[in-house]
């Protein structure tokens, strides 16, 4: 395999690693300084968009282009929240029964409608552009980015704007967006902080940055080891801890606003029924019955205590985090 070499730690410049797993091909290092974890040697560009089969899932279509329920409900959030108009089938419920709605779902709006003076928006790592499709019905002008050909296309046949290529290749004007939102990217990209520092570039004095990305410092990371349900190397290139990942936006440049875990509640089943030796009990309903036991309503609704604690105790499954551009960054 050809590769880069990384002689210290991206985050603070340590050089003194653990080895946490390795096969003849590369390893899995964490600094001992500041918990950073990453596949060593780091592949190059080309190898990595190698990873992604033909059936990855963001091959397939942007579901927003179809009308499902979740898209309705997500919906009559921002109709709740921020006053957008209701979906006919909603039109006829209760207040109250739509305001409690609105409050459970109110995580799905982590980028609201724009304000005034607000218009573009990028999206890194956009995927098929389903949640762009989302941001523009909002009334955002919506921008993405993504290494993977077959979700460009998907993206490009739903009528979006999608750079194929890495950030630091597009070549956007400098200030040139209001917000950029990173989809899981930051753990894929080869320059994590790179890939940062052109978003600082890229984004207006005074404008936001939304990531989110697997934590390292999970619960479920810290009990099941290589069994994770997110270790995949090298797939995913970086693990963060949240440390490191505010350490990379403050390296980067940006002001660290706000950092909150959310723990998707089929990562647990997930993990039991494929990555232990639970697997044994679970294949069959796979293999047989074409029956995906983690999807299943009656697994999320066990395991959706244990999210929530994970989540409360700030050690979730996935770290959200905020930050700003200074309006005067110089």
């Amino acid at each position: 395999m050809t590769t880069t070499k990384l002689a210290t730690c991206l985050i603070c410049g340590a050089s003194d690693y653990t080895v946490n797993g390795q096969n003849p091909q590369w390893s899995i290092l964490t600094c001992n300084r500041c918990g950073l974890a990453f596949v060593y040697p780091i592949p190059e560009m080309a190898q990595i968009m190698e990873l992604y089969p033909a059936d990855y899932y963001a091959h397939r279509e942007a579901v927003t282009r179809r009308p499902t329920l979740r898209a309705d409900l997500k919906r009559m959030v921002a109709s709740e929240i921020y006053d957008l108009p209701l979906p006919h089938r909603f039109q006829s419920w209760q207040s109250w029964s739509k305001k409690l709605i609105a409050w459970l779902l109110r995580y799905q709006m982590r980028i609201p409608p724009p304000r005034q003076g607000q218009r573009r928006v990028l999206d890194v790592g956009c995927g098929n552009g389903t949640y762009l499709l989302w941001l523009r019905e909002l009334g955002w002008e919506c921008y993405g980015n993504e290494i993977d050909t077959g979700a460009v296309i998907e993206a490009r046949q739903a009528g979006l704007d999608v750079f194929h290529g890495d950030l630091q290749q597009a070549g956007y004007p400098v200030e040139s967006f209001d917000i950029i939102n990173f989809s899981s990217v930051l753990d894929h990209t080869a320059d994590p902080l790179g890939n940062l520092r052109e978003a600082f570039r890229l984004l207006k004095p005074g404008g936001e940055i939304i990531a989110h990305c697997p934590n390292f410092a999970s619960l479920q990371s810290q009990l099941f080891g290589q069994n994770w349900y997110n270790y995949i190397p090298p797939e995913h290139l970086y693990y963060f801890p949240p440390n490191t990942l505010m350490a990379i936006f403050e390296k980067a440049g940006f002001r660290v606003e706000k950092l909150w875990h959310k723990s998707p509640t089929n990562f647990l089943p997930h993990t039991l029924m494929y990555r232990t030796r639970a697997r044994r009990w679970f294949n069959p309903l796979k293999e047989h019955y074409h029956i995906e036991p983690e999807w299943s309503i009656l697994a999320k609704s066990i395991f959706a205590p244990f999210s929530l604690i994970q989540d409360a105790l700030g050690r979730g499954e996935t770290i959200y985090i905020q930050g700003r551009k200074p309006v005067s960054s110089r």
